[in-house]
């Protein structure tokens, strides 16, 4: 009989249909396995599936609904459990594991269970399942996907990182939980569909194979999906072929996936290392090191990274805030670390101690910068992030085009020389720059009346505000005085670079006297 001729059989459509799903979902619970070290869980899971179904086999129930049951009450239990305790979760399992063990080899004694009827649970049987069994497989391959797709970047969170994950306001151990509770229900069904001792040809090996050669969570996620489909249906088909069970075909399928994987890093990792080394004798006979990725929390901070050569400089603060040290880390800016070998940030910061964790936890050098924004300080701290990007040529460059530059504007402000000037604190260094005298700072917040009388009593020509976090105003119409707003982060009028921002405020303080 062909293979084509055994699929018209009620026992082989359902264990195509069992795979197709199992294949595509149960490999994402691997990566939760995976990412969050969950190893003893699975393990523990495992065993209380085990002994669901010997309860199932001693009271002639369904041994996958008792499996199911108890694994779902015990991924239930399990994490509130630890917290209580204040055990590990670690420990936790090790107890349910060889509690659960125990009890089932003792169901299987006393209750005179034949050894066929426990090889049953140990190794499954894929072509024994039932309409029941199916929408099982069904429901729960469902419910993992809809997990996944409804609450990815919450799930991304947490995986990249589960305390900053909580600081950023997400409900981090109600979705802990939810994910705990999907890996029981799995190892429940796996468990029926190809045994208790080989679950993780479907939960495990696919994502552990995903998981040598993706870059993100969204490839381990597709990766692990395509590698437990291809396990699945191949080791169906080899199983037939070759007349072996098709549990055991379909791990050594997947084992050999991962093999595979394994084999393709160590090849492309010689084949770069020997393209550099290539490269290296043909040139100069030295390699260079690549410029690192360079994470900043604003777009000052990615100004002074991108003036000091950095090859791509992630910003975390979104364009458009007005006031940019106050924006919160949010789940979606999680990505932009991975892979970063720099982070940059001022120190003022709202997310500044969530960031600065984060990149030490990730082992990313973490770079503090003074942002003030007269020229000079600006030039010292790109030369400082050069050092550390090792980017020095690339600064040097910059520098000498930017003094050109500065020399022209200050040219171009040389008419308002010696203007008075009522200057907000964060203006400072840019007014002082630009030659202006100035005759009173207003400090940000709320202006007190001696404040705005103290500022007309100086009779100033013009009121230099600050765009992000504008308070003088009220000065400027009193004093029936020019008024202009300047800028400290690039932004605004399209502004990306440090040249960018003393072009933006020099046209606007000129437009200010017009």
């Amino acid at each position: 009989m062909s293979w084509f001729e055994t699929l018209t059989f009620p026992f082989m459509q359902h264990a195509l249909i069992a795979v197709f799903f199992a294949g595509i979902a149960f490999p994402l619970v691997g990566v939760f396995i995976v990412s969050l070290n969950l190893v003893p869980l699975r393990f523990a899971m495992m065993h209380v599936a085990l002994l669901g179904g010997a309860v199932g086999l001693f009271l002639n129930v369904d041994p996958m609904f008792m499996g199911l049951l108890l694994c779902a009450f015990t991924a239930v239990a399990l994490g509130p459990l630890s917290e209580r305790t204040k055990i590990g979760l670690g420990t936790v399992s090790g107890y349910f594991m060889t509690l659960t063990l125990a009890l089932s080899f003792i169901i299987f004694y006393k209750g005179n269970i034949h050894v066929i009827q426990a090889f049953s649970i140990l190794w499954g049987n894929i072509f024994a399942m039932t309409v029941w069994d199916l929408t099982i497989v069904i429901l729960v391959s469902l419910s993992i996907l809809g997990l996944i797709f409804f609450f990815f970047k919450e799930i991304q969170a947490i995986l990249y990182d589960r305390e900053l994950a909580l600081a950023v306001g997400i409900p981090e151990k109600k979705l802990y939980y939810v994910i705990v509770f999907m890996l029981g229900l799995t190892i429940a069904v796996s468990m029926r569909m190809i045994g208790a001792l080989l679950v993780d040809a479907f939960v495990l090996l696919p994502a552990m194979a995903a998981n040598l050669v993706s870059r993100s969570l969204k490839q381990s996620f597709v990766l692990s999906s395509l590698f437990g489909l291809i396990s699945g249906m191949s080791g169906l088909y080899a199983s037939f072929v070759f007349d072996l069970p098709a549990s055991s075909c379909i791990i050594l399928v997947a084992a050999c996936i991962i093999a595979i994987c394994m084999i393709k890093r160590t090849l492309l990792a010689r084949v770069a290392a020997l393209l550099i080394v290539t490269c290296a004798l043909l040139m100069t006979g030295t390699v260079s090191a690549a410029e690192p990725v360079a994470v900043a929390s604003t777009s000052l901070t990615g100004a002074i990274a991108k003036a000091a050569g950095a090859r791509e400089v992630r910003i975390l603060t979104p364009a458009g805030i007005a006031h940019p040290p106050e924006y919160e880390l949010k789940p979606s800016d999680l990505p932009k670390l991975e892979g970063a070998q720099v982070v940059l940030y001022a120190g003022y910061e709202r997310m500044v101690s969530k960031l600065v964790e984060t990149g030490r936890n990730k082992q990313i050098l973490v770079v503090q910068l003074n942002t003030e924004t007269s020229p000079e300080n600006l030039i010292s701290q790109v030369r400082k992030v050069a050092a550390a990007l090792k980017t020095e040529v690339q600064a040097a460059a910059w520098e000498k085009e930017f003094q050109g530059k500065l020399a022209a504007l200050r040219a171009s402000l040389a008419p308002l020389s010696a203007k008075r000037a009522a200057v907000h604190w964060h203006a400072q260094p840019f007014a002082r720059w630009a030659g202006l005298s100035v005759v009173q700072v207003v400090r940000p917040g709320e202006l007190t009346p001696k404040v705005i009388a103290d500022a007309i009593a100086q009779k100033p020509d013009v009121v230099v505000d600050i765009l992000h976090s504008p308070v003088a105003k009220t000065i400027a119409d009193n004093a029936q005085c020019k008024y202009g707003q300047v800028i400290n982060f690039p932004g605004a009028g399209n502004t990306v670079t440090l040249d960018d921002l003393f072009e933006y405020n020099t046209k606007e303080l000129l437009k200010a006297f017009r």
